[in-house]
This record gives C-alpha cells, structure tokens and sequence, in this order.
C-alpha cells in the first residue's frame, strides 16, 4: 500500500511539473513588466498583464488598461507618483481581467470602456472598479499636448474592442486584437471573431495611420506587428481549411507563448472551423 501510495505522489509530482512548465512562459508574461520612458509625458509599462500606457497632461493624467495581479500595483503606483493630486482617466481597452483586474485602484476617478451591459462586466470583474462611462462610438480628449482619440470599433476580441489613438504622436493601441509572440485567447461568449480581428484592425489602421503600434502582448512596432499576426490567422485558417498539416504550423508558432488547451495554435485552428462551419 505505502509503495502504491509512493508512485501515485511521484505521478503527482511529475504532472505538477509538467504543467508548471507548460503554464510559466505565460505567468511570467503576467508577472514581469518593462517600463518604456518614451518621452517625458509618455510612459509605456509593457507585460504585468496588458500593456499600458501613463499619459501625463497639465491638469489630467490618463492610463490605457490596469493590469492584473503584481502589475497591477506596480503600474498604480507609477501613475500616483506621476499624477500626484491630478484627476485620472483610465481606459480599458476590453473587459477581460488582465488588463482591468486593477480598475478597483482607480475608485473615485473616471473609467471608460466599450459599450457592455452590466451582466457581461460584473460576470466578467465583479463590481469593484466599475467603469463610469460606457463608449459606443468615439470620444476625443485632450491631455497636455495630446489628442487622444477613442474609438469602440465594435465586435473583435470581445463584442466592444476600444483602440486608444494618441494623434500628434501618431501611436495607436490595439489591445487583444493584436499579440505579439502570444497565442490569442478567444472567447466565444464575449464575441470572439478572426474575421473582425483582421478586418478592423485594417479599419482602424487605414483611418489612423499610426507610425507606432502597441499590442495588447508583446513589443511595441510598427506595422509589421499586424502583418505578422495577420499572417498566423493566415497559417492557422489554412490548417482548419485542410491546406497545410497542423504539426508544421505548430512547429512554425512553437516559440509563441500558449496556454494549456485555452490558447495555442491548436486552439485557433480548432476556432477557426467553428467560425467558417468546417465539420
């Protein structure tokens, strides 16, 4: 019985490392940040969650997306230190936890999102750090010497995907509609669609014409990071159509950060059959 006992906590142990290995490319993409200080007004916070953004005006001080776990402290902390006693806005790009598990921080200053419905936010977040503002089309703020302009171009990731365009500084924030080096999550009950991923991300590109790029994961760009996530959609929807074997797209995507069965290339592809009817 005891040696029995003794395999079973060797197998134990030998899952519980094969799936810490698996899951920590992905939690140290959670947990680790890089601080970009662009300018003196600008300041990218990459990883820790979502990449955000501090924005510093004269009399507000607006942040793109929260973070989630560690991240999302370090990040508030960054943006008291730099607002001091400034009002703060805060955009969240969409309602998933990695780039707004931090809302609750920002309690008592304005926070905007896409156009969900309170069931699809508090199933979603809970209600601490509930937004105070819905976005359902577009919304223009000036912040120092920035126009920021807001848009919530509709179903994408999730059914109200919100870019972030900083006009003079022609840099635009795309959140999950693009990621770099990541495995898309997708999510049918918030209205995943890869269609509309490519199709408004061109849309918003075309109408803003950013010289920067910054996706929801992964380093900051330029146009290239959208043609390269373009192109797994491109490799991956050919796997699903039967046109190229799934262990060479595999192969091809195998350094990407995935997750268990949740986000991978396997994932996509069996995302994309679903989405195109494919049997």
């Amino acid at each position: 019985m005891k040696k029995n006992f003794k395999i079973l906590g060797l197998v134990l142990l030998f899952g519980l490392i094969v799936l810490g290995a698996k899951a920590f490319p992905f939690l140290k993409a959670m947990s680790e940040i890089e601080v970009i200080e662009f300018d003196k007004n600008l300041t990218l916070v990459l990883g820790g969650g979502g990449n955000s953004a501090i924005l510093v005006g004269d009399k507000e001080v607006l942040v793109v997306d929260s973070k989630i776990m560690r991240g999302r402290t370090q990040l508030f902390d960054m943006v008291k230190q730099k607002a001091g006693n400034k009002p703060i806005i805060l955009v969240n790009t969409h309602l998933h936890g990695d780039h707004t598990k931090g809302n609750p921080l920002y309690t008592g200053n304005t926070i905007i999102a896409g156009a969900y419905s309170k069931e699809e936010w508090v199933t979603e977040n809970g209600e601490d750090g509930f937004p105070t503002e819905w976005l359902k089309d577009t919304k223009e703020i000036s912040i120092g010497d920035e126009t920021v302009i807001l848009k919530n171009v509709g179903q994408a990731h999730t059914q109200n995907d919100v870019v972030v365009f900083f006009k003079n500084r022609k840099m635009l924030f795309l959140g999950d509609m693009l990621m770099i080096g990541m495995h898309p999550f997708l999510k049918e009950k918030h209205g995943s669609k890869i269609t509309l991923y490519i199709e408004k991300t061109n849309l918003a590109i075309e109408e803003f014409q950013p010289e920067k790029i910054i996706p929801g994961h992964g380093h900051i760009g330029g146009k290239e990071l959208v043609d390269e996530f373009h192109a797994y959609f491109a490799d991956t929807k050919s796997v699903a159509e039967g046109k190229s074997e799934l262990a060479t797209v595999e192969e091809k995507y195998k350094k990407w950060i995935s997750f268990f069965h949740m986000a991978g290339t396997n994932a996509t592809v069996k995302y994309w059959k679903k989405e195109l009817g494919i049997k």
